[in-house]
């Protein structure tokens, strides 16, 4: 099948303007990029994202650390309870 000129010209076209239309969304996509890794490497955010990672190491050290007191808290506690019953029962006996 042989297309004529006219039908090249519009194939020709349509071709162009999906082109054109492809090469502005990568342009955009570029900007886009560039414009988030701007702001990622800014000292601001930078700053931000320390100041956040050491906020959440710190809060979960004194939550680790709670915990651990809770714990030796509860086994003190409970030692505590055995002495008793063992002296009263050494006592009693």
């Amino acid at each position: 099948m042989t297309r004529s000129v006219e039908d090249l010209r519009l194939e020709s076209e349509r071709s162009r303007a999906e082109l054109a239309s492809t090469v502005d969304q990568l342009r955009e996509r570029i900007s886009d990029t560039a414009d988030d890794i701007r702001h990622k490497v800014s000292p601001q955010h930078i700053k931000s994202e320390a100041s956040d990672y050491i906020s959440h190491k710190t809060q979960s050290w004194v939550e680790g650390l709670k915990r651990a007191l809770v714990i030796e808290w509860d086994l003190d506690w409970q030692i505590d309870r055995f002495v008793i019953r063992f002296t009263r029962r050494t006592h009693l006996a």
